[in-house]
């Protein structure tokens, strides 16, 4: 069996290429080019990067820079008006057309390497990709996972107790992706992207579902459960920090993530043990300077809030008549459920 080699891929906007960079200066550390064969880069901004900006984000990687291909989502896909993270998604599924390998891993722009990427992390020793699978009977995204799961005309029942996570890394097989942009395509007569806004899907949820209904699903993945630790905005705490370092140095799962909106809550103690632990895997030559690093962040953190707090009413008055109608669609299910 020939062993196989990995796209990475990661979309990001202008507010997390400080994010980026670090992705980039840990990726030439710890990503293998016996695994890796290409890495991807979509500009999720409306306006392409600078020379000077697609400059610093290439010397980033270093050595990896022949695999790095930049692209703006402008060259994906035509996409609808719609909030950044739904536009994120479309990506995540959109950028299968540009993909040379047959499977991709999906980071986030938060996600970094902190010890070496190995191929039993990606994949079982069947060659299975491996994926992580939750209930989501309690979880905050039950109902977008219904919904999903009602689009693909699957019942609940089955699913809601074990499906695939939503968290990155997460790998995806390029042609399974081209299948469902083409049979969603084909089935609404409209083009992917638009199909995709306006029906309020995810693309994770999508992404499994299509697999169970297809059957394909344990043929293709083992649910190997091995989870990289990520410092949410509620776990910023250096309780909380020091939690998700301890599991990264005793497990050495390759990656880390520290969502943006966590730099901006952090105190200095939460700070200093992220730039510690940073500190120690090399990504900064000194914990003062990994300090400063999160100290950056926090500031440009602060000002993406507040600029989203002066955009995202237009955005999501703008999507208003189309969450009406699903909401509309949700009660009078629930009327005929309950014999009205």
């Amino acid at each position: 069996m020939t062993e196989q080699r990995y796209s990475l891929v990661t979309v990001v906007f202008d507010a997390e290429l400080s994010f980026l960079a670090l992705q980039a200066r840990s990726a030439r550390l710890y990503a293998s080019e016996q695994l890796i064969e290409a890495i991807f880069v979509i500009n999720n901004a409306r306006r392409p990067w600078s020379a000077q900006q697609t400059s610093v984000i290439l010397d980033a990687y270093g050595p990896l820079q022949p695999l790095v291909t930049l692209l703006h989502h402008d060259e994906l896909c035509d996409m609808p008006f719609t909030e950044g993270w739904r536009s994120q998604q479309v990506l995540k599924l959109a950028i299968a057309s540009r993909i040379p390998t047959e499977r991709y891993t999906v980071l986030d722009a938060k996600t970094h390497f902190v010890f070496p990427l190995t191929r039993p992390f990606l994949e079982a020793v069947d060659g299975r990709a491996n994926v992580n699978v939750y209930s989501y009977v309690d979880h905050p995204l039950r109902g977008a996972l219904e919904h999903v799961l009602k689009y693909l005309k699957l019942d609940l029942a089955p699913y809601l107790s074990e499906f695939t996570a939503t968290v990155a890394p997460f790998t995806l097989y390029t042609n399974v992706v081209k299948r469902i942009i083409s049979d969603l395509e084909k089935a609404s007569n409209r083009s992917f992207a638009a199909e995709f806004v306006q029906s309020d899907l995810t693309e994770f949820f999508l992404y499994g579902g299509y697999l169970y209904r297809s059957g394909e699903m344990h043929a293709l993945y083992h649910f190997h459960q091995v989870f990289c630790p990520i410092i949410w905005e509620h776990t910023a705490t250096p309780e909380g920090c020091e939690a998700a370092i301890l599991t990264a140095n005793t497990q050495q799962t390759p990656f880390f993530a520290v969502h943006r909106r966590a730099t901006v809550v952090a105190d200095e103690k939460a700070a200093k043990l992220l730039a510690t632990f940073w500190a120690s895997r090399q990504l900064f030559q000194s914990v003062a300077e990994g300090e400063a690093f999160i100290a950056g962040l926090r500031q440009a953190g602060r000002a993406h809030q507040k600029a989203q707090r002066l955009v995202l009413p237009f955005v999501r008055a703008a999507s208003l008549p189309r969450r009406g109608l699903r909401k509309l669609k949700r009660k009078l299910e629930t009327l005929k459920g309950h014999g009205a």
